[in-house]
C-alpha cells in the first residue's frame, strides 16, 4: 500500500471530496490528486493538518507503506552508452555543432558584406572589392542590389537559424536526459 492509497481511504471515510479537502488546507484539487496517486508528497505541515481533518494519526496515515526500492546502476548500459558516445554520439554532436557554427558564419559574413562595401567606397581602400571592383568603383547599381540582397537573405534566414539552433540544443538535451535515465534500473 502507498502513502497515496492510504490518503485516499482516509479521505473516503470521512465523506469529503478532494475539492472540499483543497479548500480546507489551501491548496488545489489537482494537489490533493497528485498526493493520492503518489506522484508528489506533502509536507510535514499538510500531513499533519490531513491527519487532523481525516482523524488519523500520522503513524496511522502511514501504516503499510511499502518503501520505494533504491535505484540501482545498469553497469551494462553505463558501458553502452560510453561506447556508443563516444564513437557515434561524440562525432554526431561535433559536426551538428560545426554546420551551426559554418551557418552562422555564412550569415554573419552575408549581414556585413553591405557595410564593408560601403566602408571600401567611403574610404576608396583598394583593399575591399565587391566583384573584383575595388574602391569607388564599387558604387554601382548591381553591387548595391547585390548587397542588399545579400543582407535580406541574412535577415531572413537568422530566424529560422536560431530557430534550428534552439531544436538541435533541444534534442541533444533530451538525448542527455534520456541517457542519464536509461543507467539506472
Amino acid at each position: 500500500m502507498t502513502f497515496g492509497e492510504n490518503l485516499q481511504k482516509a479521505r473516503i471515510v470521512v465523506n469529503l471530496t478532494q475539492e472540499e479537502v483543497a479548500e480546507k488546507i489551501f491548496v488545489t484539487r489537482q494537489t490533493i490528486s497528485r498526493w493520492e496517486t503518489d506522484r508528489t508528497l506533502p509536507n510535514i505541515y499538510m500531513i499533519k493538518d490531513l491527519s487532523t481533518m481525516y482523524k488519523k494519526t500520522i503513524d496511522e496515515l502511514t501504516n503499510g507503506i511499502e518503501h520505494e526500492k533504491r535505484r540501482k546502476l545498469n553497469f551494462f548500459a553505463i558501458f553502452g552508452i560510453l561506447a556508443f558516445n563516444t564513437f557515434i554520439g561524440f562525432w554526431l554532436i561535433f559536426i551538428i555543432a560545426s554546420l551551426i557554427f559554418a551557418l552562422w558564419t555564412i550569415l554573419l559574413a552575408l549581414a556585413i558584406s553591405p557595410f564593408l562595401m560601403i566602408f571600401g567606397i567611403i574610404t576608396n581602400n583598394q583593399h575591399f572589392s565587391f566583384f573584383s571592383q575595388t574602391g569607388r568603383d564599387m558604387l554601382t547599381i548591381k553591387n548595391l542590389l547585390v548587397a542588399l540582397a545579400m543582407l535580406t537573405i541574412a535577415v531572413v534566414a537568422a530566424r529560422y537559424a536560431w530557430l534550428l539552433t534552439k531544436l538541435l540544443i533541444r534534442w541533444l538535451l533530451n538525448y542527455l536526459k534520456f541517457n542519464l535515465k536509461s543507467i539506472y534500473r
